[in-house]
């Protein structure tokens, strides 16, 4: 088949229908990977698909700064409809930072999806109505509230005359306190389902209202032809406590390709969260309704009632909750250098995971659980991500529990960086020095009563440090870059050290928790004022509890 030809950032490629392009400036090298509603997968080490006609377009030279392509591309009515998995992978990046890039699908050489990224993104999905391997809603797409076999709904006003429904893709639904929507478009049949873990109850077409949970059914499901589909899973405001679980099952596929769906779900009709797929979900959605003791939780998953929420036990656990607008993030790094994070919550060696949960009274608690947690320092963040007054941010509280004992609390307004050792503090090779000071030799200072004053922080204190992690500062060096809390990674240049005497003056030292930070009573530290905002410096030895 013969293509005709287009330049895109000053290449040529083929046309096609539809077609996938990527366009990116700098000198990093990105691969375009792509997967078809058939399965089958195209990108650079597989050109070409046999079951869709699908090729990958010329590969251009990508390791010199300028301007880069890659693109893939079907004939003209062959390419299959359905969900389009697009990644984006990142196979070299050669500058301080990820180029940033944009990825196009066009269909008739006209745009229909469009996303910018930088740095490897993976399975953006793109759903495509054509030819008749699956549904395509009807090109006028007309909505006519009665029709031959069926009552449509075209907005929330043709469902007025039941009381709280709103129009969900051409269907009239409840729309409750919280609410699980699944549409789609086709002849395929889906299941959609709850599961309250603590109840060990279900809520489907089966078990249509239990406690203040109801199954709405698709008013389409019997219809044959392709059409809308709505099914919904709503709860009132006394819905009994703890999680339930929502997913997606595929009862019966008509076509050749099963139809794509879309499953969100609100609370008091804001969206919580969207998931797309074909074919059963491959995760769940949950929903956390608040719980009052242990007994409102999943026993045989080994959940507890955390500030009203069900949360999983274990071993070690950081906890972090807050009420409000603002939207505040937790990281864990492990001792053995993996990092827990809403990028990245899942860590294998530790089996640390983060779980996010809002309930719905607006407070949110993040937690991450350590199934296998191993001795030594963990690094904890937290950050706000985003704050809708900069000035009076929402305040929060992070907990360490130890076996599902609280061991630690704190409670800032700003964003904070905590070190803590778990189990057995790992045993020096030498004693930590304790600093002593000797004063200068002269009768006059040795006769004096006063002593001088003393500026120190003990050896057993701990820093961050780029290249080695978290050491003791009587084991840094010169040269060490360590981490700052103002001026991010510095470099170690000089230490100032005691003097050793005959008779030298032993050093007191403050110990402040719940860092564990020793510091001499003379040492500055600084202190959040009255109004949570300003820091000022005192003397230690000024620092009173609390």
């Amino acid at each position: 088949t013969t293509f005709p030809k287009l330049c895109v950032n000053s290449k040529c490629l083929n046309e096609g229908s539809p077609r996938v392009t990527l366009t990116w400036e700098g000198d990093d090298d990105l691969d375009l990977s792509l997967r078809t509603p058939l399965g089958t997968r195209i990108w650079f080490q597989s050109d070409f698909d046999a079951m869709t006609g699908g090729s990958f377009d010329t590969t251009y030279e990508q390791d010199v700064p300028g301007n880069h392509v890659e693109s893939i591309y079907f004939p003209r009515q062959q390419a299959p409809g359905g969900a389009y998995a697009i990644s984006v992978l990142s196979f070299a990046e050669r500058g301080k930072e990820s180029d940033e890039w944009v990825l196009e699908v066009f269909e008739e050489g006209l745009p229909v999806f469009r996303k910018e990224g930088q740095g490897e993104t993976l399975d953006m999905m793109y759903l495509r109505f054509d030819d008749d391997n699956v549904a395509s809603p009807p090109s006028s797409a007309i909505c006519s509230v009665e029709d031959d076999e069926r009552v449509e709904c075209c907005d929330d006003s043709d469902c007025e005359e039941v009381s709280n429904e709103i129009c969900e893709n051409r269907q009239c639904i409840t729309n409750g306190f919280y609410r699980a929507t699944l549409t789609y478009f086709g002849n395929d049949e889906y299941s959609l389902a709850a599961y309250n873990a603590a109840d060990d109850e279900f809520i489907d077409i089966d078990n249509q209202t239990v406690n203040e949970g109801f199954y709405e059914e698709d008013n389409n499901r019997l219809i044959d032809d392709n059409t809308w589909h709505t099914q919904n899973i709503y709860f009132t405001e006394n819905t009994p406590p703890g999680t339930y679980y929502v997913w997606v099952e595929l009862v019966e596929t008509i076509g050749k390709v099963a139809d794509s769906w879309t499953l969100t779900t609100y609370r008091n009709d804001e969206k919580l969260d969207t998931m797309t797929g074909f074919d059963d979900s491959e995760d769940l959605i949950f929903l956390a309704f608040e719980c009052n003791t242990n007994e409102d939780c999943d026993k045989e998953d080994e959940e507890i009632c955390v500030d009203n929420f069900c949360i999983l036990s274990g071993m070690l656990r950081f906890t972090l909750r807050w009420e409000g607008e603002d939207d505040i993030d937790i990281s864990v790094r492990t001792p053995l250098g993996g990092n827990i994070s809403k990028e990245n919550d899942y860590d294998d060696e530790t089996e640390g995971r983060l779980y996010e949960m809002t309930s719905y009274k607006a407070k949110t608690l993040d937690y991450v659980s350590f199934g296998n947690a191993p001795n030594g320092v963990y690094l904890v963040n937290v950050d706000y991500d985003y704050s809708e007054d900069p000035i009076n941010r929402n305040s929060w509280i992070l907990t360490i529990d130890v076996d599902d004992t609280e061991v630690l609390r704190w409670s800032p307004t700003r964003a904070s960086r905590f070190v803590w050792q778990y189990g057995p503090t790992e045993t020096p090779t030498e004693a930590p020095v304790r600093v002593t000071l000797s004063l200068a030799p002269t009768e006059a200072l040795a006769a004096a009563s006063t002593t001088l004053p003393v500026f120190c922080l003990s050896g057993v204190n701990t820093v961050v440090t780029k290249d080695r992690g978290v050491v003791f500062m009587k084991d840094l060096k010169l040269g060490d870059k360590i981490l700052t809390e103002q001026h991010g990674v510095d470099v170690v240049y000089s230490f100032g050290h005691h003097k050793k005497d005959t008779s030298p003056q032993e050093v007191e030292y403050l110990q402040v928790m719940p860092s564990g930070l020793e510091i001499t009573p003379d040492h500055m530290i600084f202190v959040i004022g009255n109004n949570n905002n300003n820091l000022f410096p005192i003397r230690a030895s000024m620092l009173r509890v609390g």
